[in-house]
């Protein structure tokens, strides 16, 4: 209960359960689905905070935007966000969107104070280097699933501009258009991903993807390709699909010098959050495209990245946050949570 990142589980659960109920129906869990959105819905009404429900008060989101220490809060408001879209647009839950709605006003109010006040939109911007999820997606999925412009607006508001590249925004109050596109705009040069903490930057390459659905601006779709072949095929990926090592991107060609040094080097390899969430990346790619490449890519990656990290101990359901792939290293012994 005291942990800065509570709540966080429950997202995944509301996300887990609507795609179980849309693969398979289940009277029981969609039962369970409604009831807890409907808790939901009564806590946010009961809080009165202008659509908030959270399981941490808002002094986290006072310290967020203050870029004060805390443990990402927004990341863990976007689980929450992202489940109950999930609800809705996977399992039909009724009154999913009206609280996802409810939270995402209130997150985008506070958006919009930020960039109103001291420092306006160069506070919201540095922000932007702090943990929020992939937030960007959640707005643009409002905005498809309402066709309410405010949503796009929101949305743009976390298409980190210095990762996506410097792409026009919507204006809006307290916002100017950050400009056309030009050096280093998304698509025209190489983005360099090495140094880069790899679940910070993947939820908004997703984000990305649903905005190029929502919009068609063929940048964001140029960005995705040219991202997903810079981690998956330009020597940066390992056989099993995964790009990382200690949560970060290495440079081309380092990966194989991993796999030599000692624990716990040798234990923080594909980081479970980054496969989820690169998979999501490939997922929009493969509808688009209908590459084998990435298809194969794709199912390197569930089987190691996702089925292999069961760790296969104590009759099954422990599973690893890491892959561990070094020399001499075993999923039976010490991990990282």
């Amino acid at each position: 209960p005291s942990s800065e990142l509570r709540g966080h589980f429950l997202g995944h659960w509301l996300s887990a359960a609507s795609a179980t109920v849309a693969a398979a129906p289940c009277p029981l869990l969609s039962a369970k689905l409604a009831a807890v959105v409907s808790a939901l819905a009564e806590c946010q009404s009961a809080l009165g905070h202008g659509g908030y429900v959270s399981a941490f008060p808002t002094t986290y989101l006072d310290r967020f935007e203050a870029q004060k220490p805390v443990w990402a809060p927004l990341y863990t408001l976007h689980k929450v966000l992202a489940g109950l879209l999930d609800a809705h647009d996977l399992a039909g839950t009724q009154g999913a969107l009206a609280v996802a709605e409810g939270l995402g006003g209130y997150l985008g109010s506070r958006a919009d104070s930020v960039l109103a006040g001291p420092g306006g939109q160069d506070r919201h911007l540095q922000s932007l280097h702090m943990e929020f999820g992939g937030l960007n997606d959640a707005f643009w999925r409002l905005a498809a699933a309402t066709g309410n412009p405010k949503w796009a607006r929101y949305g743009s508001l976390y298409d980190k501009p210095c990762f996506l590249g410097a792409l026009p925004v919507p204006a809006g109050p307290g916002l100017e258009s950050q400009g056309p596109a030009g050096p280093g705009a998304a698509g025209t040069v190489e983005q360099p991903v090495a140094g880069l903490h790899a679940n910070t930057h993947l939820p908004i390459a997703v984000g990305a993807a649903r905005r190029f659905e929502v919009t068609g601006e063929p940048q964001f779709g140029r960005f995705l390709r040219r991202f997903h072949r810079s981690l998956a095929a330009e020597g940066r990926a390992l056989a099993t699909g995964g790009a990382s090592l200690a949560e970060v991107w290495a440079p081309p060609r380092f990966m194989a010098q991993s796999l030599e040094r000692e624990p716990p080097a040798g234990t923080e390899h594909q980081e479970s959050c980054t496969t989820y969430n690169h998979l999501k990346v490939a997922d929009a790619l493969l509808r688009w495209h209908a590459a084998p490449s990435i298809g194969d890519w794709m199912e390197r990656s569930l089987m190691n990245g996702v089925l292999g990290t069961e760790r296969g101990r104590g009759g099954g359901g422990e599973y690893l946050y890491f892959l561990p792939l070094g020399a001499n290293v075993s999923k039976g012994g010490p991990q990282a949570c």
